[in-house]
């Protein structure tokens, strides 16, 4: 016990400085925050025109989507992202907020707040999964999806396990304010070659898209949290695609090696009646990065095919 003490100890004195620097907010742009269930979501908008929400994947915010889709979408629509609960600088994190449910709430809560009325919704990745089941809960709310990149089922295997670690109740918050400050910065950029691949990131990735706020232990936690029980809300979610009403595109690359497109994109095609499918030659898990004229184009396509 004194050995676990000490290094208890040790450990909380090398990350003084690591915590410091990732619990340092990052620059203000044009943001605001809306009240959702006693936490704060921090929401960003651009452009005027038609409305579009956009929502960020796993591990990310909306700075990802900010400096890859919002410079060619901003001359003709009216653009607003938010950082997802506990993610970005979004703080608090409400009961249920990691469960698909309660994030399709907390878009909900966005589009209401900003007086969206019907957007398109652009899920990239986890965000996908989200907007997904913002359609299933809330059809009223929106006029369509484009989804890029997106989870939709279930995928054999699990999840990576430093997630489970981070979520635990006991353990979690340890690992997340020891652990993750030493470790995690050097696998930032390791992590970011591999989600590109086979593409390379944009220069300045990381810092561009404040890919660093997610070093926060709140942060941390929050992304784990989301992570560790996506497969079996896919699975429950899933057997209710069929009775979508609601024009989806879906856009998927068949270079990624994270999310794959024959288990999640071709699926979601067969079994979503409104649906059509864009399978991209040689794209990895990001392609609102290099392929925004066509993602822009989908959007327009969903827009004409709701009658809006």
């Amino acid at each position: 016990m004194k050995f676990l003490a000490i290094l208890t100890a040790g450990l909380a004195a090398l990350t003084l400085a690591a915590c410091a620097s990732t619990n340092r907010p990052e620059p203000m742009t044009n943001g605001h925050f809306i009240d959702w269930q006693g936490a704060s979501l921090h929401v960003r908008e651009w452009g005027e025109g038609r409305p579009l929400l956009l929502i960020h994947g796993a591990s990310g915010n909306s700075g990802d989507l900010e400096i890859s889709l919002v410079p060619a979408l901003e001359d003709q629509f009216r653009v607003v992202a938010y950082d997802r609960p506990g993610l970005g600088r979004s703080r608090g994190r409400p009961a249920g907020a990691g469960t698909l449910a309660g994030q399709a709430e907390a878009a909900l809560a966005v589009i209401e707040a900003e007086g969206l009325e019907k957007p398109v919704v652009v899920g990239h990745s986890f965000g996908g999964s989200v907007a997904l089941r913002l359609a299933l809960d809330h059809p009223e709310a929106i006029s369509g999806l484009v989804l890029i990149s997106a989870p939709s089922h279930e995928w054999p295997g699990g999840i990576a396990w430093y997630y489970h670690w981070s979520a635990a109740p006991l353990i979690g918050p340890v690992f997340n304010r020891t652990a993750v400050p030493l470790v995690a910065p050097r696998q930032l950029e390791s992590g970011m070659q591999s989600v590109f691949s086979p593409q390379e990131p944009p220069q300045n990735y990381i810092e561009r898209a404040g890919i660093r706020q997610l070093l926060r232990p709140g942060a941390f936690a929050a992304n784990s949290d989301d992570m560790v029980g996506l497969k079996a809300e896919l699975i429950e979610q899933s057997s209710r695609y069929r009775r979508m009403d609601m024009p989806v595109a879906i856009l998927h690359g068949d270079a990624d090696d994270t999310v794959s497109h024959s288990l999640h994109a071709e699926r979601m095609a067969e079994e979503i009646p409104d649906s059509r499918l864009s399978i991209l030659p040689g794209m990895g898990h990001m392609p609102h990065h290099f392929r925004q004229a066509l993602i822009k184009e989908h959007i327009e396509a969903v827009y004409r095919d709701a009658g809006d």
